[in-house]
């Protein structure tokens, strides 16, 4: 099995993105990057979840970006920026501004066999993931270190609570993702 890879103009891109991004100092982002309308169910994983966390964290904010319907997520109005699908190219700047990569999946066998991709699009800008455990992400993420992996609605609760409120864990946990992309995921 060849793994994938970023390739050099992913990672230039994404460095570019990281040294160029202002985070906001007062929100913290969560981001979903989806890709059509197929990851609605997708996003149902994790959605409960979120919808707690964010009603106890006033200073969490969402960015959505893609084709999902968010209709639980409108009571929180403008706290919930939507963006439309884009560019491969233009990704590590969106995701170089959020705090917080979101990567839930349905649990199914057809889902089982998700690659790590956002989970390493994520890593290249030093954001951290949280995301539905499947044998794919066992292979590659340490779990508490370079990612957080989620079952249950308590474990994905848990894993945000923990990255929301702790910025030092929110960082070490990005850096230690980028570190693992850079000596295993890059095709140089």
């Amino acid at each position: 099995i060849n793994r994938n890879c970023a390739s050099m103009e992913m990672q230039i891109l994404s460095h570019d993105a990281v040294e160029q991004v202002e985070k906001d100092p007062e929100h913290i982002f969560i981001g979903y990057f989806s890709g059509s309308k197929t990851h609605d169910q997708d996003f149902e994983v994790a959605e409960e979840a979120l919808l707690e966390v964010m009603k106890e964290h006033p200073e969490v904010r969402l960015k959505l970006v893609g084709v999902l319907s968010d209709r639980k997520m409108e009571k929180f109005g403008n706290k919930v920026e939507k963006l439309p699908f884009m560019d491969w190219k233009q990704l590590p700047s969106v995701m170089a501004g959020i705090d917080i990569n979101l990567m839930p999946l349905e649990n199914s066998l057809f889902h089982w066999c998700k690659s790590e991709n956002k989970w390493t699009e994520a890593a290249l800008v030093k954001v951290p993931s949280v995301m539905s455990r499947n044998c794919e992400m066992e292979y590659v993420v340490e779990n508490g270190k370079d990612g957080w992996m989620c079952t249950t609605k308590e474990e994905w609760v848990n894993a945000l609570e923990a990255l929301v409120t702790d910025e030092k864990a929110r960082k070490a946990m990005g850096e230690a993702a980028h570190q693992k992309v850079m000596e295993h995921y890059l095709t140089v």
